[in-house]
């Protein structure tokens, strides 16, 4: 119809989505668990709030 539109594309605005990235040196998989609890406590429960827990060794050498 000759007419023009646009849409913001297929990925999310910055102003949406702020990322990041925590690193913690734990004992075991339980303490990394109770972190990452006392961490989304902190965020009201009106945000979509989400962690992913990956293990990382350490080096030694």
């Amino acid at each position: 119809g000759g007419k023009l539109s646009y849409t913001d594309g297929p990925f999310t605005e910055t102003k949406e989505v702020v990322g990041g990235y925590a690193i913690l040196q734990c004992k075991d998989k339980e303490e990394a668990l109770e972190w990452t609890r006392r961490f989304l406590q902190c965020h009201p429960e009106s945000w979509s709030v989400t962690s992913e827990i990956r293990a990382i060794d350490e080096a030694t050498g």
